[in-house]
């Protein structure tokens, strides 16, 4: 798809890392999802937490490219 080519060309072109931010409660799953980032093409910057109220103290403090959610968390829905 041309936009997609389009998005990871911008990405690419970055001169900052993208900052990222993974909502996700299982320590597995997010450590996976953080290894990919990193190891991808693209420099990126990930900050892990499990909990949604940490994420929304987290990204009131600091601006994220891209948060990536559980939409499953236990102390507050994903959708929040």
């Amino acid at each position: 798809d041309g936009a997609v080519d389009r998005l990871l060309d911008a990405v690419g072109r970055m001169r900052e890392p993208l900052k990222v931010l993974v909502v996700e409660p299982s320590e597995a799953v997010s450590n996976l999802i953080a290894r990919l980032l990193t190891e991808s093409r693209f420099s990126v910057e990930v900050k892990q937490t499990g909990s949604g109220g940490h994420a929304l103290k987290t990204a009131a403090l600091t601006p994220y490219d891209v948060v990536l959610v559980d939409l499953g968390l236990p102390d507050m829905s994903g959708l929040e």
